[in-house]
C-alpha cells in the first residue's frame, strides 16, 4: 500500500491561512466584546473594604451626602490640626484602586499635616460604603456635590479649595475645577484623558470608538486659568508621562510646575522632596508676587519648560524637579 503523504498544494494553504484569519478574527471580537461588557469593571476595580476604617491615629469624621441624583456618597472629613492658622482647603479625589480609607492613609493625612489644612476624601459611586455604581457621568456628579458640602462644611468658596487629583482622580478634578473653580490643581500620576491613556496599553483596540468613560481633562483644563502643580514618574507604564505632560501643556495658567519623579513608576513613593516642593507652590499662591515667565526671580516653571523634559531630565537625580534645574542654572 501506498502510505506516502499528499503533497501539500498552493490550495491547500490558501485554506490553512485563511482558517487561522478567521479564528484570529473571531478572538479578536471576542475580546472586543469582553472589553465592551465589563469596560466598568477594569476602568473602577473597586477594592471593597480593603484598607484601616477605623484608625487610631488620623482624626477624621465620616459623613454621608447625596449626590445630585440621590446617590448616597461616603466620604471622611479631616480637620485641620489645631494649631494651622488659616488653615487650607482641600478636596481629594483618590485613584481608581482606593476607597477613602486607602487613600486617607497615604495622601489625604499627609496633605492635612503638609498644608495644615481641612481635608475631603470622598468614595466615587460604587466604591466603599458609597451606593449605586461606577461610571463617567455618575462621579462627575459625586465630586460636585464633594466639593458644595465641604464649602458649607468649611465655610468657604470653591476658589478657596485646592483639588487634588491622583490617577484617575485627575478626571474629576479636572472637571470640578472647571465648572465650579478652585484655588490651585494638584495633579498626580494623571492623564490628558482615559482613552490616551487606554490607547498607550491596548493600542490594538480601537479605544477612541468603543469607550463610555473618556475623562478629557486635556479640554477640561484649559478652562481652569489657576495654579498647577503636577508630577509624573517618567516610568510610569500605565499612564504614560507623554500623556501627563500633555495634560500640563494644555494648562492656560503662567502658574505651573511639573516635578518629574525619576525613575518613578505609577504605584512607587513619591520622594519627600516632591512634598516639601508642593508646600513651597501652595503657600507661594498667597505669599508670592506673580512675575512674567523668563524674569528673575521667576517663582514657578512655565509651559515652554515643559515642552523639553526629557531632553532636560536625562541625567537628573530621583525626583529633582525643574524649579532646582533652573535655579541651579541661574547659579553658574
Amino acid at each position: 500500500m501506498n502510505h506516502s503523504k499528499k503533497p501539500v498544494t498552493k490550495k491547500n494553504w490558501r485554506k490553512i491561512i485563511m482558517r487561522i484569519l478567521v479564528v484570529i478574527l473571531v478572538l479578536y471580537v471576542l475580546l472586543i466584546a469582553v472589553m465592551l461588557l465589563f469596560e466598568n469593571q477594569f476602568v473602577y476595580p473597586d477594592p471593597g473594604m480593603q484598607g484601616d476604617w477605623q484608625p487610631t491615629d488620623i482624626e477624621f469624621e465620616e459623613v454621608t451626602f447625596p449626590s445630585a441624583d440621590g446617590t448616597s456618597i461616603c466620604a471622611w472629613f479631616l480637620p485641620a490640626p489645631g494649631s494651622a492658622e488659616n488653615p487650607e482647603t482641600v478636596l481629594l479625589c483618590h485613584g481608581n484602586g482606593e476607597n477613602v480609607a486607602m487613600s486617607t492613609a497615604h495622601m489625604g493625612d499627609k496633605l492635612r499635616q503638609l498644608l495644615g489644612a481641612n481635608v475631603l476624601v470622598f468614595d466615587y459611586r460604587g466604591y466603599g460604603k458609597s451606593g449605586g455604581s461606577s461610571h463617567e457621568a455618575g462621579i462627575l456628579q459625586d465630586v460636585e456635590a464633594a466639593m458644595k458640602w465641604l464649602n458649607k462644611k468649611t465655610e468657604t468658596t470653591p476658589d478657596q479649595v485646592v483639588v487634588a487629583g491622583h490617577s484617575i482622580g485627575g478626571g474629576p478634578a479636572c472637571h470640578v475645577a472647571a465648572k465650579l473653580g478652585a484655588k490651585a490643581l494638584v495633579l498626580q500620576r494623571t492623564f490628558s484623558s482615559l482613552t490616551d491613556a487606554a490607547r498607550a496599553n491596548f493600542w490594538f483596540i480601537p479605544v477612541d470608538l468603543l469607550m463610555k468613560n473618556r475623562y478629557p481633562s486635556a479640554e477640561k483644563i484649559k478652562q481652569c486659568d489657576l495654579p498647577l502643580f503636577q508630577s509624573h514618574g517618567d516610568r510610569d507604564y500605565l499612564v504614560p508621562i507623554s500623556s501627563g505632560r500633555k495634560l500640563f501643556e494644555n494648562s492656560p495658567t503662567r502658574n505651573k510646575q511639573f516635578y518629574l519623579n525619576r525613575g518613578g513608576g505609577h504605584w512607587d513613593r513619591l520622594p519627600d522632596e516632591y512634598w516639601s516642593q508642593l508646600k513651597k507652590f501652595i503657600e507661594s499662591i498667597d505669599d508670592e508676587p506673580q512675575v512674567e515667565p523668563g524674569t528673575e526671580g521667576e517663582p514657578l516653571d512655565n509651559g515652554e519648560l515643559a515642552n523639553t523634559l526629557e531632553e532636560q531630565f536625562k541625567d537628573r537625580t530621583p525626583g529633582h524637579s525643574p524649579r532646582d534645574e533652573t535655579e541651579d542654572n541661574a547659579k553658574q
